[in-house]
């Protein structure tokens, strides 16, 4: 199996969260400083071009067309959720851990807010 579109945003404690497509599945694989890198677990189901950010906090989001996914410091992921971003968006936070991400759809600019 071929991956790519590998993206990686690295937290206040210097941990880096990368994520990427697989087989059609997002994964996404954490490594933390003296430790080393854990094992790679899928994410969300379906897509492609994922983006990751991390806040101030340590909550990371990974957003990908049609869905998003957000990692809690010590419980992990949570299941995917349906978002409105069409293919390929763009994603960034806010120093109060809100996160914005934005796509064009139908020659239109579309931005959605997660909090």
């Amino acid at each position: 199996m071929s991956s790519g579109d590998a993206q990686v945003a690295v937290d206040p404690n210097g941990v880096v969260t990368a994520v990427w497509s697989q087989g059609g599945n997002i994964w996404a694989n954490r490594y933390t400083p003296g430790v080393g890198w854990g094992s790679a677990e899928p994410i969300g189901d379906i897509g492609s071009f994922p983006q990751v950010v991390v806040d101030p906090d340590a909550y990371v989001t990974a957003v990908w067309a049609g869905q998003f996914n957000r990692y809690t410091p010590g419980l992990g992921w949570a299941v995917p959720r349906p978002s409105p971003t069409g293919f390929a968006p763009q994603v960034a936070v806010e120093a109060n851990g809100h996160v914005t991400a934005v796509w064009s759809q139908g020659g239109n600019i579309w931005s959605s807010r997660f909090e």
